[in-house]
């Protein structure tokens, strides 16, 4: 009798131990991790990882809530580590994830729920524990300045002055005495304060009323590199363009100053 196949994610406490012993045994199961198999078997574990990433966190870690950097990348695991908030103790690897867990305040009502059942730390709460324990899996100060100024640019003042309220009201229940430097941050982005707890050129400028488009300039900047790596067009000199050449001095000289505006 042929051996049923395999789905992508099989869980060893779904089956029977000595099947799975068995499938391995035959090739037809690879291990992923403790209690986590999979059948298909030509791929690498990595590849079965990614697209059944959010099954298997929220299996592993069910109710959990992702916080710091990750929170930040909608969830996603940074530099291949998933950093959340759960009673589990020790971390969990996988193909290409790490898991790592970590005790704190659980869900807050500015959480995102997800549909499978985990959440997402709200903006406020990022920005409030990252500036009470900076770094690490944490935002940088720097990092939480340019959100703020990416969200004043993007959505307007309405939007940082929802984020001070949320950061306000769940302050207290996070543990954190980092609201009064959020609450200047924000001011500075608002320009209805000082803009001395401002460290970066983004917030500094919006401050003094001269706020700087930041993804504008990185998409400016990406643009001038991918310039920079195109080999010149070079203008043959063939006999036919000797006239046509003669003149092109004179053409460059004269729209080179007409566009920095001297006619």
């Amino acid at each position: 009798m042929a051996e049923p196949a395999w789905p992508d994610l099989v869980w060893a406490a779904e089956h029977d131990r000595a099947a799975i012993h068995r499938a391995q045994q035959r090739g037809t199961l690879n291990r992923l991790g403790t209690g986590l198999y999979t059948g298909s078997v030509s791929d690498e574990g990595s590849a079965v990882i990614r697209r059944n990433y959010w099954t298997i966190v929220a299996r592993l870690v069910p109710g959990a809530v992702i916080v710091g950097r990750c929170a930040r990348s909608g969830g996603l695991p940074v530099d291949g580590t998933l950093t959340v908030i759960h009673d589990r103790r020790r971390p969990i690897e996988l193909p290409g994830l790490m898991i790592t867990a970590r005790r704190g305040p659980g869900p807050q009502a500015s959480d995102i729920l997800l549909p499978s059942g985990l959440y997402v730390a709200s903006e406020a709460r990022v920005m409030l524990e990252s500036l009470a324990n900076p770094g690490g899996t944490h935002l940088d100060q720097q990092d939480v300045e340019r959100w703020i100024d990416e969200l004043c640019g993007r959505y307007g003042e309405a939007k940082l002055a929802a984020l001070r309220d949320t950061a306000r009201v769940i302050a207290a229940a996070l543990r954190v005495t980092s609201f009064p430097l959020l609450q200047r941050l924000i001011t500075a982005a608002l320009a209805t304060g000082t803009s001395a707890d401002a460290t970066t050129p983004e917030l500094s400028s919006r401050s003094r009323g001269n706020p700087v488009d930041a993804m504008r300039l990185r998409r400016f900047e990406a643009l001038a590199s991918f310039l920079r790596g195109l080999s010149p067009r070079l203008i043959l000199d063939a006999p036919a363009d000797a006239e046509r050449r003669t003149l092109l001095p004179f053409y460059e000289a004269y729209f080179s100053n007409f566009i920095e505006g001297t006619e």
